[in-house]
């Protein structure tokens, strides 16, 4: 759990509270056998929901795999009923199509909302960053002379520091806002407080008053980009 973000270590953490340990969390590690697992996953299935059944196995599993290496169980429990429920199928998202693409920014140029919540969601776009690095990013960052953009470790789902080159689009953008918010520590400061970054809930408002079309087209996920998008 080291290398998680605080808001994934309490979904898990919540979810071993309500799912595992009411059924096995008072037993001793070493005496929890396959049935019990299975016990675990019958009742999650049908109270909480294959997603949550999914979620419960692959924490008992990641919890056995180190009590078996660190020597504090024999074997794992996990292992032999991992096929014992079907499997949960992930629902992907289609990607957008050119069209849906250019509706999009068409309809983001003529929003007319804050001038901070148009740069950020392009920034997100021209850099295909998460929403949370866009929002959240802060000037001491980048180096426009360079055009790049070094988002620190304790900034990025993997802990690790990452370097992104801008696009020409994305360092016009950073200059021009530079002379709105450079004296912010944050280049999207917020509306109500400037010493915090604007919401990431920013962009659903923006796109559900752009209209439910857009609202979907944001959800879906934008995974087809033109290549003048992506390139200087």
């Amino acid at each position: 759990m080291k290398d998680w973000e605080d808001v994934t270590k309490k979904r898990r953490l919540d979810m071993l509270e309500r799912v595992v340990f009411p059924k096995i969390g008072m037993l001793p590690i070493k005496q929890v056998t396959p049935a019990h697992i299975l016990d675990v996953l019958k009742t999650a299935q049908k109270k909480n929901g294959p997603s949550v059944a999914a979620e419960a196995k692959r924490t008992m599993a990641g919890v056995f795999d180190l009590a078996v290496s660190t020597l504090r169980a024999d074997s794992d429990p996990t292992y032999p009923v991992r096929k014992a429920l079907p499997a949960n199928k992930t629902q992907h998202k289609r990607a957008l199509t050119t069209d849906e693409i250019g509706e999009l920014l068409r309809d983001l140029a003529s929003h007319g909302g804050r001038h901070e919540t148009l740069g950020a969601f392009r920034l997100m776009w021209w850099t295909l960053c998460r929403p949370s690095e866009a929002v959240e990013a802060q000037w001491l960052e980048f180096d426009l002379d360079n055009a790049k953009w070094k988002i620190p470790a304790e900034r990025m789902k993997k802990r690790k520091e990452h370097v992104i080159p801008l696009p020409t689009q994305a360092v016009q953008m950073l200059r021009g806002l530079h002379g709105i918010t450079g004296h912010c520590d944050h280049v999207f400061p917020g509306r109500d407080d400037r010493r915090k970054p604007m919401s990431v809930a920013s962009f659903r408002q923006m796109l559900n008053v752009l209209g439910a079309d857009m609202l979907t087209a944001w959800e879906k996920g934008a995974a087809v980009i033109p290549l003048s998008q992506k390139t200087a």
